[in-house]
């Protein structure tokens, strides 16, 4: 039996539940491997950010829409923001430059 907003079901229902796992491939041996056998493993290899230099004005223009909210005239700034961030060696990750961009905002 399980509550269910206040009231207990006793039905049995099927959900349909996918678990996604991201891992460094050097903690996987952390992992249960009970657990590891259960999962269906895919690996995705991506590519770091300075390598997908075609990649940053898409991000950038994404998160400028996402933090539209804090600050308004960031759109204005959206040209601006690319320059900038196209000239740096870029040695961040997409989290960085969300940041970067963020705090850019707030400012």
């Amino acid at each position: 039996m399980v509550k269910l907003n206040g009231k207990v079901q006793k039905k049995w229902r099927e959900y349909d539940v996918r678990v996604f796992l991201i891992v460094k491939p050097t903690e996987i041996h952390n992992l249960d491997p009970d657990l590891l056998n259960e999962l269906q493993l895919v690996t995705l290899k991506v590519k770091p950010l300075r390598e997908r230099k075609e990649d940053i004005a898409s991000l950038i223009t994404y998160f400028i829409d996402k933090v539209k909210d804090m600050n308004p005239r960031i759109a204005k700034h959206q040209i601006e923001i690319l320059d900038y961030l196209k000239k740096q060696e870029l040695e961040c990750n997409v989290l960085e430059m969300m940041r970067i961009i963020e705090n850019y905002a707030i400012e």
